[in-house]
């Protein structure tokens, strides 16, 4: 399959993760930057059928670890708009992985102090997030 870009109604489809927890902070920023017009790079997802997508894993450009675009999926589906993706390629399932596959509409919103901590140093590398 040739990679391809869509937009992804997350209101009509089921997008899939492995993140169970994300900031609320942090997710509410990218929000906030959303509806301000910024724009992102998309999110790369297989696609498991035309209702059915998960993220792929993708190696931060720091190698610093897995980057895979839940916060970015969590805002675009919290203010209801289509979320840029690029289409890596077809699955004929979804990965289980080590918690099970999660709905990006169900991962855990924290606000305690490690939230907020993921929240500040996101802020350090760019100050346009804010609470």
């Amino acid at each position: 399959m040739i990679e391809q870009r869509i937009k992804l109604d997350l209101s009509k489809v089921s997008l899939y993760g492995w993140e169970g927890l994300k900031s609320r902070f942090v997710a509410d920023a990218y929000a906030t930057r959303v509806e301000q017009g910024d724009m992102f790079p998309p999110v790369w997802v297989y696609m498991i059928d035309d209702q059915t997508y998960q993220l792929t894993k993708l190696w931060k450009p720091d190698n610093s670890g897995l980057e895979g675009g839940h916060t970015r999926a969590i805002a675009h589906y919290t203010i209801g708009t289509p979320l840029e993706c690029i289409v890596k390629g077809n699955k004929s399932e979804i990965d289980l992985g080590e918690h099970g596959p999660i709905l990006i509409r169900e991962i855990k919103l924290a606000t305690g102090e490690h939230a907020l901590r993921a929240f500040r140093e996101l802020q350090k590398r760019d100050e346009r997030y804010k609470l």
